[in-house]
Parts: structure tokens; sequence; C-alpha cells
């Protein structure tokens, strides 16, 4: 892990010693400079001219520092045709790092920065057509995604190695090894808007397909723990898991066809009904404002708010041409227009409502936060919509609170801290909800495409209690209860 503590160190070590006067004597190392309260009169020149290999280990240490600011910067614009922008690489060997609230921060943000730009820059170069683009752009921008490799999976979000393969691979925009010998296989049950139906070495068709619930799952088991993260922070809502009701069917019952149930073999009217039911009712009563409002200018705190969950998968024109997050905040902002048509729709087929006018349903819809709907979608690449980091803000903004009245720690570091956790239990549930998807399609499609693990009786004893495990903490999601295989060990539960 690459770190320059030793900088921090040195610059804290300095002012405390002799500014302000814990061990003045090491004046005769340091210099007299450091003696002034006004840190613009501070230098190393003393100290560098000592002798001392402290010294010179300060030396090596900011000229390091500075050669990976220079590679970095060649990188990311390899002609030199941007303004830098000044930073604290560009202070003199003498005057480093001094001043500098949080030196070791500043560098790598400035670091980080710049090599994040050198990335896309590489990133850009490839084909439009390249999965490693299309991913890295999908999610370039996505906090929540890129807690996949930094931070490894707790026991409340348990991976497969084949479910952590197939993340990472998605990840990276790295073909499915578990599609490689089945490429160009025709599928079955695919969505009539996708027009390639064969294997993808990618296994985005698979991961396309409806039929058979598995993308309803993965939604669930989002909406379930998103319904524990609300719960255990005390935001009351309707709904999900932990709700105070588990479902919201009947949100609209009293509105939609005088109460009365809709004829029977009426798709198109369920279709509707079923287009305004949603995942959860968050009651925003005494939520505190968040650090950061929405663009879309939805808002929770003192609203009673609608909330459905979206899974998007890959739509080959729409991928090749997405930029940063912009799919998925696409997606959430049509959900209000699509609830409010459902309203108006069901209201002129079954209340007799005529067009133009505000009909009961479409009423009772704009009584939750005028009817502005919150959709947090998650996208192929394990990016999720600015809805999303909203929710996730208020529940890291409650947990903080709560954090601050046991622990004697800044609120803004209590809030990074929860915010952390929440991000990272999103973004494996939904890589880990992908990879599960793909497992399933696959075997859905029988043995040519999903061939069990053979070998002796007891590797394939263990091979099935593993898929066993693995459906099992899929469909039950987060605390799923105990888990008893085949072999009955108990380790495994």
């Amino acid at each position: 892990m690459e770190r320059a503590g030793f900088l921090n160190a040195m610059n804290n070590a300095a002012h405390q010693m002799i500014t302000v006067g814990i061990w003045p004597s090491m004046e005769t190392i340091l210099g007299p400079s450091w003696r002034s309260t006004d840190s613009d009169d501070h230098n190393w020149d003393y100290f560098h001219t000592s002798g001392s290999a402290l010294a010179g280990e300060h030396i090596s240490e900011i000229d390091r520092m500075k050669a990976c600011k220079e590679t970095a910067d060649i990188a990311s614009d390899p002609d030199q045709s941007d303004t830098p922008t000044r930073s604290v690489f560009d202070m003199e060997r003498s005057k480093f790092g001094i001043g500098i609230r949080k030196l070791h921060k500043t560098m790598f943000d400035t670091l980080n920065g710049v090599r994040s730009k050198a990335m896309k820059r590489r990133a850009l170069l490839f084909p439009l057509d390249d999965e490693r683009r299309r991913m890295y752009i999908q999610a370039e921008k996505c906090k929540a995604t890129k807690q996949l490799l930094p931070m490894t999976p707790r026991k409340h979000m348990k991976m497969s190695n084949t479910h952590w393969k197939s993340a990472v691979q998605n990840k990276f925009g790295h073909e499915q090894s578990s599609c490689a010998h089945i490429q160009g296989q025709p599928l079955r049950d695919l969505p009539p808007n996708l027009s390639q139906n064969t294997v993808n070495r990618f296994g985005h068709n698979l991961k396309n397909i409806t039929k058979g619930g598995r993308r309803t799952t993965m939604h669930d088991n989002l909406q379930d723990l998103l319904s524990k993260l609300l719960r255990q922070v005390g935001i009351t809502h309707d709904g999900g898991r932990f709700g105070r009701t588990r479902r919201c069917a009947s949100t609209f019952s009293a509105e939609v066809n005088r109460g009365q149930p809709l004829p029977r073999n009426d798709d198109q009217g369920s279709q509707w009904l079923r287009g305004i039911i949603p995942d959860l009712i968050i009651h925003g009563t005494g939520l505190s404002e968040p650090r950061h409002r929405d663009p879309s200018g939805l808002t929770l705190p003192d609203e009673v708010t609608l909330v459905d969950f979206k899974t998007l998968g890959v739509e080959s024109r729409a991928h090749h041409q997405a930029s940063s997050q912009s799919r998925v905040n696409a997606r959430q902002h049509v959900v209000t227009d699509e609830y409010t048509n459902h309203a108006k729709r069901l209201d002129q087929k079954y209340n007799g409502t005529p067009v133009g006018t505000r009909g009961p349903t479409e009423a009772k819809l704009r009584e939750f936060n005028e009817g502005h709907v919150c959709a947090p979608t998650v996208g192929p690449a394990g990016e999720v919509s600015s809805h999303m980091e909203m929710l996730l803000d208020h529940i890291a903004g409650e947990a903080a609170y709560t954090h601050c009245g046991h622990y004697d720690v800044n609120i803004k570091e209590a809030h990074n801290l929860h915010l952390q956790r929440v991000r990272r239990k999103v973004c494996h549930n939904v890589h880990r909800g992908w990879a599960v998807v793909l497992e399933q399609s696959l075997q859905a499609h029988g043995p040519i495409f999903y061939a069990s693990p053979a070998g002796t009786p007891q590797e394939d004893a263990e091979a099935e209690e593993q898929m066993d495990f693995d459906a099992h903490i899929f469909e039950h999601g987060v605390d799923g209860g105990d888990f008893t295989g085949h072999n009955s060990d108990p380790s495994r539960s």
C-alpha cells in the first residue's frame, strides 16, 4: 500500500516539539524558524542541512512524492496541454507540507485525482463498444460500486468463489468465464425489446431474462437490505422485511375502482395498478436535511414518500452511449411520470374521471410528497442512482447522530464512517445479485449451459451443498437465518 506517513509525522512533530514547546531542545535539529507561531515563517532549511539521517529521509520522501505526481501528470496528459492546477506538490522542498492540515490526505487526494484522470483517458482510448470502456465510464463517479474491492465482504454479505469471480469480472468489463463455452448458443425467454437472442461472452442477455423471477429476487433482496438499514437507524417506513407492514399493495386500493377489486382477466388494468404499488413508504418526520441536495429536487424530511427500486440491465444501444451514471439517473427520473400516468389511466377507466381532471387515485398519489417518487436504481456495473445515494446519506446521518451520543467524535467524521459502511453493504448486495442472476439463468437453461462440478462423491456432495448455501443466502438476503445443508455442517451456518 502506498503511504507517506513519515512526511505527515514530521510535519506534526516539528510543530508540537518546538512551536508548542513540548521538546524545545529539538530546535538544534529542526531550526529556530519553528519558534514562530506563524506557519509562514517555518521552513525545513536548517533541518535539511543538519546532517541528520532523518533529514536525509525527509528529503528523499519529498522527492519521491513529487516524482509520483510528475508521473501521474504525464500519464493523465501526455501532451501537457492542460494548465495544471496548483497543489501541495508545487511547494518548494524547504516549505513542503508546512501549514497543510492533514498533509497525507491532501497529498493522496490530489494524486488519486490525477491518476483517475489518467485511467479515464486510457478507458476512452478503447472503442465505443469495448466492455472495459463501458463499465468504467458508467461507474466512474459512483462511490458505492467502488467499494467492491477495497472493502472485503463481511458475514452479512457472503459470496461464494463463483459469485466473487463473476462480480469482479463484471466490474472490470471482462468476459464471464462461465459463459466462455456457450458463447453464441440460442437463448429463450428474452424480453422482446432485446434483439440479440444468443449468449454473449459477458452474460448480459442472460442477466436480462426476467422470466422465472430471478431479477425479482435480486430486487426484493435489495429492498429488504434498505428496509433493514432504515429500521436500524429508526427511520419509520412501511414495506420490506423490516417495515411496519411487509407490503404496500393496499396503498391505492380504496381509490381504484371505488374500492372494488378489478375485473378478472383485466391484464391492462392490473398492470397499471402494479405500476403504482411502491416497495417502501418512508415517513420522513424528523429527518435531518441531507448534506447534498439531490439534483432532481426530491427531498424526504417531513414528507411521506413512495419508494420504488429499479434494477437496470444492459441494453446494447443505450449501453454504448452511456456516460457516468447517466442511465440509472435517467431511469429514476421517469418513475414519477410513470406513477402519474398509471394513476390517470386507472381513474379514467375505472372511476369515470374525464381527461384533464384529477381523479381520486391521482389525488391520493399527490398526498405522497406531492406525487414525487423516490426511485433508487442500480445498473449493470453496480452503479447506483442519486436517489439511492440520498437514501444512504439519510441513513448515515441518523446513524451518526446516535454514534455521537455514545462517543466523543466529530459528527462529520461519524457521518463519513457510516456512509462508507452502508455503501459497502449496498455495493456487495448489488454485485452479488447480478452474479447470482447470471448463475441461475445458466442453471435454468440446462446442463449444456451449467454443468455441476464432477468429482468424487465427497466433492460432489460439497459442491451440491455449496450451491444450496449460495441459493439460501441469496434468497433470504440479510440475516437470512441458519443454514443446514445435506452434510449438516454447523460451521456453514
